[in-house]
């Protein structure tokens, strides 16, 4: 499933990018002005909120945590997780119970369980310990990248990309279907829409999509950004781990070179925003 997500995100986005032989991408052949297309705002220099020490609601944690019931560790109540609190992500008193809580810093939180839990019947009303750690609070990159890409202006949506968001969109939710053994047009049904309304339904997203990816290639032309040969292995060998492709060759010949180029430069770009952010 991996590996098809993988595919659907860059089989589309092939834009056969000048420099391939030795790995280098410095510009991009493409059917529409990219300059024409987007106007740059503010991208170096964005203000971040800075990390304390201690959880407040809204943060992001990276925790461990181990669940007992009468003193012995129960099915599925362990584990390592990102948790942002204020989510409802976890039984109601967990996340409230980590606010104020130091980074390093290990608590007991002594917890009930809903009267009606589905995810495990046998724990419904039963009184529960869980052992937290906080290993640290994430930054939020998302909103210091998401503020990039709200600075810019699209001036004109490229058809060619449009076509390609909707495409991605398309087989993703094909591939979702076929792993829930659905027929597609079913599977939208589920989705209230259909296969015609699918386009006009999504088009909201599809211009997100491709406004982020004119924000990041803007930004690679903007900065003369590269992917090195070194680069490239390291990222190509991540993409192989990560999406279960059986070699670096395998993946080349389903996603084609040129997609990977691409997909490395944008995440180069948002990169380059992150890391150039400011705490305010």
């Amino acid at each position: 499933m991996k590996k098809k997500l993988l595919l659907t995100v860059l089989m589309c986005a092939a834009l056969a990018l000048a420099g391939c032989g030795d790995k280098k991408a410095t510009g991009a052949k493409r059917d529409y002005d990219l300059e024409k297309c987007v106007t740059l705002g503010v991208y170096s220099g964005i203000e971040k909120e800075k990390i304390g020490d201690t959880v407040k609601e809204g943060d992001t944690v990276n925790i461990d945590f181990v669940g007992k019931k009468d003193g012995e560790a129960f099915d599925g109540g362990s584990g390592n997780s990102d948790l942002t609190i204020g989510s409802g992500q976890f039984i109601p008193g967990f996340e409230e119970g980590l606010i104020d809580v130091k980074v390093g810093e290990t608590i007991d939180l002594n917890l009930t369980f809903p009267e009606k839990y589905e995810n495990n019947p046998d724990l419904a009303g039963k009184d529960v310990v869980f052992t937290v750690t906080v290993n640290e609070i994430v930054e939020d990159e998302d909103a210091v990248w998401k503020e990039a890409v709200d600075n810019a202006t699209v001036n004109e949506y490229p058809e060619s990309e449009m076509e390609n968001a909707y495409t991605n969109m398309e087989n993703y939710y094909k591939n979702l279907a076929e792993y829930y053994q659905m027929e597609y047009a079913d599977f939208l049904t589920q989705l209230s829409t259909t296969e015609e309304t699918f386009r006009e339904d999504l088009k909201e997203v599809a211009e997100a999509s491709v406004k982020e990816k004119l924000v990041a290639l803007a930004i690679v032309e903007a900065e003369k950004m590269e992917i090195s040969d070194k680069e490239y292995e390291e990222k190509a060998a991540e993409y192989v781990e990560n999406y279960g492709f059986e070699s670096k060759e395998a993946m080349v010949e389903a996603v084609t070179e040129e997609a990977l180029l691409e997909q490395m430069l944008m995440e180069k770009a948002r990169q380059f925003v992150l890391d150039n952010a400011v705490e305010k």
